[in-house]
């Protein structure tokens, strides 16, 4: 098995939370890529409006909490993808794995949706959860640190390993970001003194 990344999902410019979680969670549950919708469960959400319940409760949690950011910065729901080398795994066995490895990694606190894509030479899981939880307790969103380690000491195996995988590729972005930075304010320093 081979976990290839977690992306943030942000509300862009001129876009509504609605509007992103409709564009992302209608292509993870494409017929055309799940036998049909067959390959598509939820958990604390029906996958054929989890859309809709997922933007509730983040209305709720936004109203709840009173917590709001700019829409470039407030992260709406994360994805996961996961991958099956091709041959290894049936597509319901995937889909099963999938749901295991969500339920783990944010411990049962947060709406979800697996997607099991067969349209690919491999098989392959959409991940889909919201950072809100759907019964509003302002402790328990997910935010970019805790999407990394979300349920500590509960986690096990493969949640773990995928834990550990995402700090790891976190750390190296943020330490090649810093490096980039003393870089140009190095430069920088050097035009300043240089007209000096």
């Amino acid at each position: 098995m081979a976990i290839s990344k977690l992306n943030p999902r942000h509300a862009s410019e001129g876009r509504s939370i609605a509007a992103v979680l409709a564009e992302r969670i209608d292509y993870s549950r494409n017929p055309e890529k799940t036998d049909g919708g067959l390959l598509v469960t939820g958990y604390q959400c029906s996958p054929e409006t989890a859309w809709q319940e997922f933007a509730i409760s983040k209305q709720i949690y936004t109203a709840t909490t009173g917590r709001r950011r700019a829409p470039d910065k407030d992260v709406i729901s994360y994805l996961i993808i996961q991958s099956f080398e091709s041959g290894t795994i049936t597509p319901e066995e995937a889909n099963k794995l999938g749901y295991k490895l969500a339920l783990e990694f944010i411990g049962g606190e947060h709406q979800f949706i697996v997607a099991t894509h067969i349209d690919k030479k491999h098989i392959h899981n959409h991940i889909e959860f919201l950072t809100a939880p759907p019964w509003t307790a302002p402790t328990s969103s997910i935010t970019s640190r805790t999407a990394i380690f979300p349920c500590g000491k509960l986690m096990t195996g493969s949640a773990r390993s995928l834990a550990f995988q995402l700090l790891r590729t976190q750390r190296k972005k943020e330490s090649t970001m810093r490096s980039g930075q003393r870089k140009r304010k190095a430069r920088a320093g050097r035009r300043c003194c240089g007209r000096l």
